[in-house]
Protein backbone atom coordinates (compact mmCIF):
# COMPACT_ATOMS: atom_id res chain seq x y z
CA UNK A 1 0.00 0.00 0.00
CA UNK A 2 1.33 3.66 -0.94
CA UNK A 3 0.19 7.13 0.63
CA UNK A 4 0.78 10.14 -0.98
CA UNK A 5 0.23 13.53 -0.15
CA UNK A 6 -0.21 16.42 -2.68
CA UNK A 7 -0.57 20.05 -2.77
CA UNK A 8 -3.64 22.09 -4.70
CA UNK A 9 -0.94 22.17 -7.86
CA UNK A 10 -0.66 18.53 -7.84
CA UNK A 11 2.73 18.24 -6.20
CA UNK A 12 3.86 15.59 -4.02
CA UNK A 13 4.75 16.45 -1.11
CA UNK A 14 5.16 13.26 1.10
CA UNK A 15 4.90 9.46 0.29
CA UNK A 16 4.67 6.14 2.63
CA UNK A 17 4.18 2.84 1.91
CA UNK A 18 4.27 -0.41 3.98
CA UNK A 19 7.86 -0.29 4.99
CA UNK A 20 8.46 3.22 6.55
CA UNK A 21 4.71 3.52 8.17
CA UNK A 22 1.82 5.71 7.20
CA UNK A 23 2.19 8.40 9.50
CA UNK A 24 2.48 12.29 8.19
CA UNK A 25 3.06 14.72 10.64
CA UNK A 26 2.23 17.59 8.22
CA UNK A 27 5.23 19.17 7.20
CA UNK A 28 7.38 18.84 3.70
CA UNK A 29 10.70 16.68 4.15
CA UNK A 30 9.90 16.35 8.22
CA UNK A 31 11.00 20.20 8.10
CA UNK A 32 8.33 22.93 7.18
CA UNK A 33 4.98 22.83 8.06
CA UNK A 34 2.74 22.80 5.27
CA UNK A 35 0.52 25.95 5.37
CA UNK A 36 -3.25 26.15 5.97
CA UNK A 37 -5.44 24.86 3.14
CA UNK A 38 -6.57 21.68 1.01
CA UNK A 39 -4.57 19.00 0.45
CA UNK A 40 -5.36 15.68 -1.51
CA UNK A 41 -4.20 12.21 -0.84
CA UNK A 42 -4.23 9.09 -2.77
CA UNK A 43 -4.24 5.36 -1.41
CA UNK A 44 -3.12 2.33 -3.60
CA UNK A 45 -2.60 -0.79 -3.54
CA UNK A 46 -3.06 -4.23 -4.99
CA UNK A 47 -5.06 -7.07 -4.33
CA UNK A 48 -3.25 -10.27 -4.46
CA UNK A 49 -6.42 -12.35 -4.62
CA UNK A 50 -7.68 -11.24 -7.85
CA UNK A 51 -4.75 -9.34 -8.91
CA UNK A 52 -6.26 -5.76 -9.50
CA UNK A 53 -5.04 -2.34 -7.92
CA UNK A 54 -7.02 -0.35 -6.22
CA UNK A 55 -7.28 3.55 -5.55
CA UNK A 56 -8.73 5.43 -3.45
CA UNK A 57 -8.48 9.54 -3.32
CA UNK A 58 -9.76 12.63 -1.45
CA UNK A 59 -8.95 15.83 -0.14
CA UNK A 60 -8.02 16.92 3.48
CA UNK A 61 -8.09 20.54 5.33
CA UNK A 62 -4.80 21.05 7.23
CA UNK A 63 -4.98 24.15 9.50
CA UNK A 64 -1.44 24.89 10.74
CA UNK A 65 -2.22 26.84 14.06
CA UNK A 66 1.99 28.08 14.05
Amino acid sequence: MILGIYDRYGVKIFEENKDTGYKWDGSINETKKVSTGNYWFSISWNESKNKTSIKFSGWILVKNRE
